[in-house]
C-alpha cells in the first residue's frame, strides 16, 4: 500500500478546496438576465430600440436603409457594332408589332455581334417585361447597368424587374439609387414612373409611411408632366394610367395605418377617376363617416346614387348614425328634383314620409312622379297600396284602373 507524502496530501487538499469555492460561487452568483438585479449595461441594451425592432411601417423614406450615394455620371457610350445595330433596329420593329419571340431572336443575334451592347440589353429587358419573363429582364437590366453604371433608365428597368419578381427590398435600393442618377430627368416622364414603382416596392416591403410619401411624389410628377405640351402624349398617358391604382393604394395604406380621414380622401380621388366603381364611393363615404366628416360622406353617397341605387341605403345609414334623420327628407327631395325620372328615389322619399306618418306627403310624391312618368307600373302599385293603407278603397282601386 502506497503511503502519500504530507506535501502531496497538502497539494490535493488545496486543489479540492479551490474547486469547491469555484463551484459554490457559480451556484450563488446572480444571473444577469434573471431579474431586477441585472447589471445596468444589460438593462440599457434591452431598452434601446434596434433597427430590427423598429416598426418599419412608420418609418419615413429618409430613415429607410441603407444610406445610398449617387452613382457615377451617366455616359452615352454604347459598344454596338453596325451589324448589331441592324439587328436591334429589326428587333424594335418586331417589338412594336408585338412579335416578341422574333424580337428576342434578333436581339440575341445582336448580342452575338456585340456582347457589351447597352442598347441590345435594354431592348431585351423591355421584351422580357412584356412576356413576363422577369428573371431574364432582371438579368439583362443588371448587365446594362454594369455597362453604363450611371444610367437612370437601366436602374429603373432593373428595379421594375426586381419588384415584379417580388424582390421588393432589392427594388427599393435600386430605385432609390435611380433617383440619384445625374440623367434621371433626361426623360421628363421617368421620375414619375420611378416614384410609382418605388412606392409599390416600399409598400410590398412593409414601409407603409415611406410608400405614402412616394405616391405623393408620383402625383406631383404627373401633374408636372401633364402641364407640359411638348412631351410625348403616349408617355404622359402611361404615367397618368397609374393615378387610379396609386390613389387606391394610398387609401388602403392609410386605412391600415388607422387614418380613416386620409384614407377617405385618397379613395374619393380614386372614385373621381372611376365613376362607375360603386365600391370606391361606399368605402370612401364609410371612412368619412367614421372620421366624423358627415357632410363629405353624404356628398359621396349622393354621387353614388346617380348610377347605383345602393347609394340610397348608404345615405340613410350615414344620416341615422349621425343622428341627422331630419335631414334625410331634404336629401331625398333634392335628389328627386335632380333626377326626376328615377323611381327608386321617389319611392324612397315616399317611404320616408310614411315612416313619419306623413301620408299625404307620401301620396303627393308618387302622384308627382306619375305626372312625369304616366302609367309607370311600380308607381301605380305603390300608390294603390298607400291608399289602401289609408282605407281609401275607391282611390286604391282607381290608382290601378
Amino acid at each position: 500500500m502506497t503511503i502519500l507524502s504530507v506535501r502531496s496530501i497538502s497539494s490535493w487538499t488545496v486543489f479540492i478546496a479551490v474547486l469547491l469555492c469555484v463551484s459554490w460561487s457559480c451556484r450563488t452568483a446572480p444571473r444577469a438576465e434573471s431579474g431586477p438585479e441585472s447589471d445596468v449595461t444589460s438593462q440599457k441594451e434591452s431598452t434601446v430600440p434596434t433597427p430590427e425592432k423598429t416598426d418599419r411601417s412608420l418609418l419615413p423614406l429618409s430613415r429607410v436603409l441603407p444610406v445610398l450615394s449617387a452613382p457615377p455620371t451617366a455616359s452615352d457610350h454604347d459598344d454596338t457594332s453596325e451589324r448589331a445595330v441592324r439587328s436591334i433596329e429589326q428587333a424594335r420593329e418586331l417589338f412594336d408589332q408585338q412579335r416578341y419571340t422574333e424580337a428576342v431572336g434578333q436581339i440575341e443575334k445582336a448580342l452575338r455581334y456585340s456582347p457589351q451592347s447597352y442598347s441590345a440589353h435594354m431592348l431585351m429587358v423591355r421584351v422580357c417585361l412584356k412576356t413576363q419573363d422577369f428573371a431574364a429582364a432582371a438579368e439583362h437590366a443588371e448587365k446594362a447597368r454594369r455597362i453604363n453604371p450611371g444610367n437612370a433608365e437601366a436602374y429603373f428597368l432593373l428595379g421594375q424587374a426586381q419588384s415584379l419578381r417580388g424582390e421588393t427590398e432589392s427594388a427599393v435600393t435600386t430605385l432609390r439609387t435611380c433617383l440619384l442618377c445625374s440623367d434621371v430627368r433626361k426623360n421628363p416622364v421617368l421620375p414619375a414612373l420611378v416614384h410609382y414603382t418605388l412606392a409599390k416596392s416600399l409598400e410590398g416591403s412593409g414601409y407603409l409611411t415611406a410608400s405614402i410619401e412616394e405616391y405623393e411624389r408620383f402625383h406631383n410628377e404627373v401633374e408636372i408632366v401633364s402641364n407640359q405640351q411638348d412631351l410625348d402624349p403616349m408617355a404622359v398617358a402611361e404615367a397618368r394610367s397609374f393615378l387610379l391604382p396609386s390613389w387606391m393604394a394610398m387609401g388602403s395604406i392609410d386605412e391600415r395605418l388607422g387614418q380613416p380621414l386620409a384614407a377617405a380622401e385618397a379613395l374619393s380621388r380614386a372614385a373621381e377617376l372611376d365613376l362607375q366603381n360603386g365600391s370606391l364611393y361606399r368605402r370612401a363615404a364609410t371612412l368619412y363617416a367614421a372620421a366624423g366628416k358627415t357632410d363629405q360622406a353624404v356628398h359621396l353617397a349622393r354621387q353614388l346614387l346617380v348610377h347605383d341605387p345602393s347609394g340610397l341605403e348608404l345615405l340613410e345609414t350615414i344620416r341615422r348614425n349621425a343622428n341627422q334623420e331630419a335631414l334625410l327628407i331634404d336629401d331625398l327631395k333634392d335628389l328627386a328634383a335632380q333626377h326626376p325620372g328615377q323611381f327608386f328615389i321617389a319611392d324612397a322619399l315616399s317611404r320616408e314620409y310614411i315612416q313619419r306618418q306623413q301620408f299625404n306627403d307620401a301620396i303627393q310624391v308618387l302622384r308627382d312622379f306619375l305626372l312625369r312618368q304616366r302609367g309607370h307600373a311600380d308607381t301605380l302599385i305603390a300608390l294603390s297600396l298607400l291608399y289602401a293603407r289609408q282605407q281609401q278603397w275607391n282611390a286604391s282601386i282607381g290608382a290601378l284602373g
